[in-house]
Formats: structure tokens, C-alpha cells, sequence
């Protein structure tokens, strides 16, 4: 469970490796608190999920990386469902109260690719002037 500060990039396409967490692991990434050591992936740019079994949904991929400055997401047919969160004046629990904030993670993602999914909505599509690319082909 150690924290990965110096990885750049983490390529797992085409591996079994399960990604998310479950249960109460799953349950601590999703409560935000403040502060820099909450962050698991300190200084990720590029994460490559492709034919990962993450088999959940585009909120619990995106939720937990959503204090990082990741630049490029692609999660191709990696099993994805739902709709894409809210990132940006995103309403959540911080430190035990309610918050709007926008996630560093709505500012620094510059491509997106969730080809080949089930994605079912857009909503929470981050609108930044640096998102140049969101891939969505092939969703059912």
C-alpha cells in the first residue's frame, strides 16, 4: 500500500490487474480530505487501462484520480459504465462539510479515451480549454 510519488506513467493495457480497490479501501479513496497526502499518485501524467478489467463505473475510475494532475487517461474496453462525473464546480463532503470545488484533475486531463465502454452520459465532462481529445466511440 505504498504510495508510488516519483511514477509518471502506468501502463496496464492488456493485463489482469485490477485496479480499483474494493470495500473499505475502495470506501477511504472516495472520502476527500485536504491535503497532498491523500493523493496515491502524486505526480501520474499518463495511465493507460486498455482491456484492464476495471469492470466499474466512469465515476469510480475518475473519483479517486481526481486530486491528481493527470494529462491522458485511455480506459478502451476496460468494462466502464455509468456516466462521467462531475469535475469541475463539483459539489462534495470535504473534511466533513459541503463543498463546490473543481478537481485538479478537470484542469490537467488533456485526453480522454473511454472507447469501447457502456458509457451512458456525458454530464460531468470536464470543459477545460486544455482538454483536447475525448475519445467515445463504440459505446453501447
Amino acid at each position: 500500500r505504498g504510495m508510488c510519488r516519483n511514477l509518471k506513467t502506468l501502463q496496464l493495457q492488456n493485463s489482469l490487474v485490477k485496479f480499483l480497490p474494493d470495500g473499505e479501501e475502495f470506501k477511504n479513496l472516495r472520502e476527500l480530505q485536504t491535503g497532498i497526502g491523500r493523493l496515491i499518485f502524486w505526480r501520474l501524467k499518463n495511465l493507460d487501462l486498455t482491456n484492464c478489467p476495471v469492470n466499474s463505473t466512469v465515476e469510480n475510475l475518475l473519483f479517486p484520480l481526481a486530486l491528481s494532475s493527470i494529462t491522458s487517461i485511455k480506459a478502451v474496453g476496460a468494462g466502464l459504465t455509468g456516466a462521467v462525473p462531475k469535475l469541475k464546480d463539483a459539489e462534495e463532503m470535504v473534511d466533513g462539510k459541503h463543498t463546490n470545488l473543481t478537481f485538479p484533475l478537470a484542469e490537467s486531463l488533456l485526453m480522454l479515451d473511454l472507447t469501447g465502454n457502456d458509457v451512458a452520459e456525458l454530464r460531468g465532462l470536464p470543459v477545460s480549454p486544455n482538454l483536447g481529445r475525448v475519445l467515445l466511440r463504440e459505446n453501447r
